[in-house]
């Protein structure tokens, strides 16, 4: 069956209403005191969060070490209860990636020692030669 632009209106236009009536019944309902109404009614007023922030002690992070007292402050408040796994998991990624940066960092220091030392050791070899 072809719709029209005409019928295709009226009949949005009749499903607007009805979806109008449908909320202003639950709202009723709700307001009445039934349960599956404001459960609904808060549903969509303020629907859950996708994730939340989440607060303990964490301490800072500078090397290896301290990543490794991170997730054991990270283990233990999972196991209290402060923390979800799922939540867990999450800081422990975090805590993964911020350590990835420390050691490319110590990388980094590294090479710039090895080429100022490689610099030194050329200059001191050119300056021997005759």
């Amino acid at each position: 069956m072809l719709w029209n632009r005409s019928k295709f209106r009226t009949r949005l236009c009749s499903q607007q209403k009805r979806a109008e009536a449908l909320t202003r019944e639950v709202i009723e309902l709700a307001l009445a005191g039934n349960i599956a109404a404001i459960r609904l009614c808060f549903e969509r007023l303020l629907p859950p969060r996708r994730d939340r922030g989440v607060v303990f002690d964490l301490p800072k992070i500078e090397s290896a070490a301290d990543a490794l007292a991170a997730s054991g402050a990270v283990l233990e408040s999972c196991a209290a209860g402060n923390l979800s796994p799922g939540e867990a998991a999450d800081v422990m990624e975090l805590i993964k990636t911020h350590l990835r940066a420390i050691e490319l960092r110590q990388i980094e220091s590294g090479m710039a020692t090895l080429e100022r030392s490689q610099a030194a050791l050329e200059r001191s070899q050119k300056e021997k030669q005759p």
